[in-house]
């Protein structure tokens, strides 16, 4: 794996900081604040005169794993590696307890919230623990989301995120750290890498990137087999149905390019991007 060059880090960030701020990436509500009295604002201004929230500091860490929801995580052995981060983003309640824990790890610093699952949360909401759907979101939360993580809507603004806050205290008993972006992170980050829809991998990160003096990647690999001729799941924890269809490039999302990106990025030096097994002589593996 090719190193980090410091001015390979620097371009990338003065390359971000033409549209992203340390001051309003991460607006994260303290926790003194009852989440049914939670206030939002679209400008620094106006987050400022409700006086509610904190900024992630900067550097958050200074070695950030990212954690994408690949299939390519499977059987590789990474958890321990990225656990021993500083600081841990995830994506989109991915789960990260039980069997997945070897690959994936299992700390969890940050996890975003994607429209979908906000939606889907509102609407189960005032009775998560009464329906299917409701009980396996709670089976999938568990061990996820604790009080110490940050979940983090990054699509702008989420009057919603108040509503799911309360039922996930007074539900779920969880208590973690609430955050938005003013902005859409993803609009934001469509103008740094000239993408039109990026995913929210991409989109965090491009946040990580502001955030922390180092950045390694895992689980950012959008196609159906890897080097080794292995099939895998689009995501990582989702039941094995065969072989993913086409190249992913004709969705809303653009993986194959993302994944040119992050490739370029990584032999430049500004990220580290992990697509093989990490060592198994860090576990005791028979």
């Amino acid at each position: 794996m090719k190193p980090l060059s410091t001015q390979a880090i620097e371009d990338a960030r003065r390359k971000i900081l033409k549209y992203l701020n340390t001051s309003t990436t991460f607006r994260i509500f303290r926790r003194d604040i009852d989440p049914e009295n939670y206030k939002f604002g679209t400008n620094l201004s106006t987050i400022m005169e409700h006086n509610q929230t904190e900024v992630l500091p900067s550097p958050v860490g200074h070695r950030c794993a990212v954690v994408g929801n690949s299939g390519i995580l499977l059987s590789s052995l990474c958890g321990r590696e990225i656990d021993d981060h500083d600081f841990v983003f995830r994506l989109n309640l991915a789960p990260v307890d039980g069997e997945f824990s070897r690959d994936v790890g299992s700390k969890v610093d940050l996890i975003t919230l994607n429209r979908m699952e906000l939606l889907a949360l509102e609407t189960l909401s005032k009775d998560l623990n009464t329906t299917v759907q409701g009980w396996m979101y709670i089976n999938r939360l568990n061990g996820t989301v604790t009080d110490s993580s940050i979940v983090w809507y990054p699509l702008g603004f989420p009057e919603k995120l108040s509503q799911i806050a309360v039922s996930f205290r007074d539900t779920l008993q969880l208590q973690p750290a609430w955050a938005y972006t003013p902005e859409s992170l993803m609009y934001l980050a469509s103008k740094v890498w000239n993408m039109p829809v990026p995913s929210t991998g991409l989109s965090v990160m491009t946040a990580a990137l502001l955030h922390c003096d180092e950045v390694t990647m895992y689980g950012f690999f959008p196609f159906p087999e890897d080097s080794r001729g292995r099939t895998l799941r689009y995501h990582y924890y989702e039941p094995d149905t065969g072989p993913l269809k086409g190249n992913h490039s004709f969705g809303l999302h653009n993986m194959p390019k993302e994944f040119s990106l992050l490739q370029k990025l990584a032999e430049d030096g500004a990220l580290r991007l992990v697509t093989e097994r990490c060592y198994d002589k860090i576990f005791d593996v028979t």
